[in-house]
């Protein structure tokens, strides 16, 4: 199972990234921790074909560096609060059929309006220290995706 997680926070990605692996030995998870590095990275994420994204969000536009990365248009005029949202749009342009998770800190109301035009199905998971709703849904997409293999 691989699995791409689109995360600014380190030691969450890290803490997710360790239950992840109890549950499902053998789970290779990739770390993205920007918009601008998804965007970047986003071809050759798709091509190695990862089983599920699990994407924040909020996300920082790019690490403090040298020389970084002019946003685009829409970055600048939307912000941070969106990024995880264009992310999965972007995502969705190139293969549909992967799916995706959000797992933030926003409630579902203030979801909706960042939501316009991203694909409805895509389940939402509000973050907590709980991990056991985001370890089930995994597991409910693995098997999901598992079954579409055999069919």
């Amino acid at each position: 199972m691989k699995i791409v997680h689109v995360e600014d926070d380190h030691l969450l990605a890290a803490e997710i990234e360790q239950e992840i692996k109890k549950q499902f030995p053998g789970a290779q998870i990739e770390l993205i921790r920007t918009e601008s590095e998804f965007r970047r990275r986003l071809p050759e994420l798709v091509a190695s074909r990862p089983d599920l994204f699990i994407i924040d969000v909020m996300l920082r536009w790019a690490d403090t560096a040298p020389n970084l990365p002019e946003p685009p248009a829409e970055v600048m005029k939307e912000g941070r609060f969106s990024a995880g949202v264009r992310c999965q749009r972007l995502l969705t342009e190139k293969d549909s059929t992967i799916p995706v998770i959000f797992f933030t800190v926003l409630e579902n109301s203030d979801l909706e309006a960042f939501r316009k035009g991203s694909t409805e199905s895509t389940p939402y998971l509000q973050k907590s220290h709980d991990y056991s709703p985001i370890l089930a849904k995994v597991k409910e997409i693995m098997q999901r995706r598992e079954a579409e293999k055999r069919n």
